[in-house]
C-alpha cells in the first residue's frame, strides 16, 4: 500500500501525522510532500516526519497563486510518478488535480467547504473522494464520507495528546500562575481575502485586559510592533498545544487556534469576520458553549466576556465538563482516517 500526503500548512502536519505513524506501522509506504509555510518543514523534522519540499509559499494576488497552484501540480505529478501511489490525501486542490494526473485515487478533505470560496472550488471537482465532518450541513453528493469528529480531534484527541509536562518551565510560568494567549494571524491565504480580524489597537486593548489577570503571549503569524514586541511566544513549534492546553484564556482571530483551544477545554474568544460561518465552530459554540466568537465591530463586547471569563473561578471547571460532552459525542479520527484510508485502498 503507498500513500503519498501533501501538506501546504502547518496545520495539516498534526492533521495527518498520527494517522501517517499508523499506516507506517501497518507497513505501508507514506510519502510526504510539503510546501514551506510558517514552520510547516520544522514540524515535520521536529516528529521526525521523512518528507519532500516542494518550495516556499508567499505568492501574492491571484496571478501569483495560480502560478504557485501550477507549480505544485506539476511537481506532485513529477514525484507522483516515480512513487505510484494508491491514494492521495490532502486538504488542498494540488493534491487532487494531482491526483487525477496519475490516475489515481484522490480525497480532499475540508471543514469549511464551500464557505472558502476558491479553494473548494479548485479542489472539488477532482477529487474522487470528499471527508468531512458530520456537522457541515452540506452535501458533497456520492463523494463524501462523513466522520464524527473534527479535523483537530486528529491530533488533540485524548487518544493521541497528552500535555508535555514541563510547558510551563520552558515559558516561564510558576505552577499555579495564571497566563493568555492572544492568536494573531496575517488573514492572507486564497480564503481571506475580505477577512478582518483584530487591529492593531484592538490588540492593544486585549492585551491591557488579559494582564490583569496574568502573563500574556502573543502568537503572532507577522511582525510585532515594538512596545509588544517583548511578548512574542518564543518555544518549538510543536509545542504549541500544550501551551494551549495550560492556558487560562486564547483570544485571537484564528479559526484554527480557537477550535484548538476549544477541544482542549481551554475558554477562547474569537474576533474576526467568520462569525458563523464555519460549522465546527458554531457546533462548539453553539452545542457545546466551548468557544464564543465576535465580530471586530463588537470588541467591546468581547472584552466584557473575556472579563467575565476570567473573574469567575468556575469557568476552567466548566470546560472540562463541557469538553467531556463533546468527547462522548465524537470519535479519535486519527483512527477513524486510518480504517478509512485502508478500506478505500482495499
Amino acid at each position: 500500500m503507498k500513500i503519498l500526503i501533501d501538506i501546504s500548512h502547518p496545520a495539516h502536519v498534526h492533521f495527518y501525522r498520527h494517522i501517517r505513524q499508523r499506516l507506517v506501522d501497518d507497513g505501508a509506504d507514506v510519502l510526504v510532500i510539503a510546501r514551506e509555510k510558517d514552520v510547516t518543514l520544522s514540524l515535520l523534522q521536529a516528529f521526525g516526519i521523512p518528507h519532500l519540499s516542494i518550495g516556499r509559499s508567499g505568492h501574492r494576488g491571484w496571478s501569483g497563486q495560480f502560478a504557485e497552484l501550477l507549480t505544485r501540480d506539476a511537481f506532485l505529478a513529477r514525484e507522483g510518478r516515480r512513487f505510484a501511489p494508491d491514494v492521495i490525501l490532502t486538504r488542498n486542490p494540488s493534491g487532487v488535480q494531482a491526483a487525477r494526473l496519475l490516475r489515481t485515487t484522490g480525497v480532499f478533505d475540508t471543514d469549511d467547504g464551500r464557505s472558502v470560496g476558491v479553494h473548494y472550488r479548485a479542489a472539488a471537482p477532482f477529487a474522487h473522494v470528499i471527508t468531512a465532518p458530520d456537522c457541515l450541513p452540506e452535501s458533497f453528493g456520492s463523494k463524501e464520507r462523513r466522520y464524527p469528529s473534527y479535523k483537530s480531534l486528529a491530533y488533540l484527541h485524548p487518544a493521541v495528546f497528552t500535555p508535555e509536562p514541563g510547558i510551563r518551565a520552558e515559558l516561564g510560568i510558576g505552577a499555579d500562575d495564571r497566563y493568555s494567549i492572544l492568536r494573531l494571524v496575517a488573514h492572507d491565504a486564497s480564503h481571506d481575502r475580505k477577512a478582518r480580524g483584530i487591529d492593531a489597537e484592538g490588540a492593544r486593548q486585549i492585551i491591557t485586559l488579559l494582564a490583569r489577570y496574568g502573563s500574556v503571549f502573543i502568537s503572532s503569524e507577522g511582525d510585532l510592533a515594538p512596545d509588544i514586541a517583548e511578548l512574542r511566544l518564543n518555544i518549538r513549534p510543536e509545542s504549541i498545544h500544550s501551551v494551549l492546553a495550560e492556558a487560562s484564556m486564547v483570544v485571537g482571530d484564528s479559526q484554527t487556534i480557537a477550535t484548538e483551544a476549544a477541544l482542549l477545554a481551554t475558554p477562547s474568544i474569537r474576533i474576526n469576520t467568520w462569525v458563523d460561518s464555519s460549522p465546527h465552530l458554531t457546533e462548539l459554540e453553539k452545542r457545546y458553549r466551548l468557544t464564543f466568537s465576535y465580530a471586530p465591530g463588537h470588541l467591546e463586547r468581547a472584552l466584557l466576556h473575556i472579563k467575565q471569563l476570567m473573574e469567575d473561578q468556575d469557568t476552567l471547571g466548566r470546560w472540562v465538563i463541557r469538553r467531556e460532552q463533546m468527547l462522548e459525542d465524537k470519535v479519535d479520527l486519527a483512527s477513524w482516517y486510518y480504517d478509512f484510508v485502508v478500506d478505500t485502498v482495499g
